[in-house]
């Protein structure tokens, strides 16, 4: 489970069981600086992921952001720096 906090930070809680028992382990992801809500955001599990851990995809006004336990990446930038085929 990912969470957004209130200041617009997100956090993983690892090992959420929704049986009543103890809660998870809250981990906080890499920091991104946020002046609002975001567009849309979606968690992609770990199993799919291009990191094998829990990666967040964050739309904003000017662009996409993936962000993980350790950093953030600039989707759109990145892909408009890439070597065009011909």
């Amino acid at each position: 489970m990912v969470v957004l906090t209130n200041r617009l930070q997100f956090v993983e809680i690892k090992n959420w069981t929704s049986k009543g028992g103890e809660g998870g382990k809250v981990v906080e992801l890499a920091r991104v600086e946020l002046e609002k809500l975001p567009s849309c955001w979606n968690v992609v599990q770990g199993s799919v992921s291009s990191s094998r851990g829990t990666e967040v995809l964050i739309s904003t006004e000017k662009t996409i952001l993936r962000l993980d336990e350790i950093e953030v990446v600039d989707q759109v930038c990145l892909y408009l720096t890439l070597p065009r085929r011909h």
